[in-house]
């Protein structure tokens, strides 16, 4: 559940997951009617054994419930997902962070094999997750949001180029992309610093397509595994966890 599109996907198998069917949905921010397109999607699939949900924004302590202001989408704040989709569907749902559900995707079923490494989402808001290994045990914690990312989100994030420079990234010449890589290029290395951490995987919509950019950085910089269906193999990593 992104700031601009959510996709819904299902697989039978939560070793190795294939998506069967998928649906992306765009986000007008209206959570009644996006809730409704979710459900509708479900039900027509069938018996749903389980429900994960990787999302942006804030969460409280039992992962049900948004919590907060979500600036990328102010429509999630105090709405229950879980509780909706439980009823509705008559089977357990998960919800997580979606920079923890991404870094769980990937070590879960990536091509990455790292001991521990950063996971940062740049898309319409940026955000991320710190993973490591332990005794063949994955940890994963998100990372705090108002000390690494809230500056280099009014720098870089989707929604505040688009304010910036009048149009979507898309649309941005070479000369917008130079201004925003510099300050992009600052914060990726204080981040690197802060944690000291070789390994750095990026998902979320402007990062896959801009990932040339991203990588002539540093060295060690890798894009996800799964391209836009990120979120959706965060969500079935979810489910095989429990």
């Amino acid at each position: 559940m992104g700031g601009t599109k959510i996709r819904v996907g299902a697989t039978e198998s939560l070793d190795n997951p294939q998506i069967k069917s998928k649906k992306v949905i765009k986000n007008n921010h209206d959570f009644d009617e996006y809730m409704g397109q979710i459900i509708d999607f479900a039900e027509g699939l069938g018996k749903i054994s389980g429900v994960g949900i990787s999302t942006n924004g804030a969460l409280n302590k039992e992962k049900t419930t948004f919590i907060g202001d979500i600036l990328n989408t102010p429509e999630k704040r105090n709405k229950r997902p879980v509780e909706i989709l439980k009823n509705r569907l008559n089977c357990e749902v998960f919800m997580e962070n979606d920079g923890v559900a991404a870094a769980l995707g990937e070590t879960s079923y990536g091509r990455y094999n790292f001991d521990e490494f950063l996971y940062v989402i740049w898309g319409t808001g940026i955000g991320g997750a710190y993973a490591r290994r332990e005794n063949n045990t994955v940890v994963i914690n998100r990372i705090d949001w108002f000390k690494h990312f809230q500056e280099w989100e009014s720098d870089c994030g989707g929604n505040y180029i688009e304010q910036k420079f009048g149009k979507p990234p898309r649309d941005l010449s070479e000369e917008d992309w130079i201004i925003v890589m510099e300050k992009f290029r600052m914060h990726l290395l204080k981040l690197i610093e802060s944690f000291k951490i070789e390994n750095v995987i990026f998902g979320g919509g402007i990062a896959i397509n801009q990932f040339d950019r991203v990588v002539d950085i540093i060295p060690n910089l890798h894009s996800t595994s799964f391209g836009d269906d990120t979120g959706l193999y965060g969500a079935f990593a979810l489910l095989k966890n429990r």
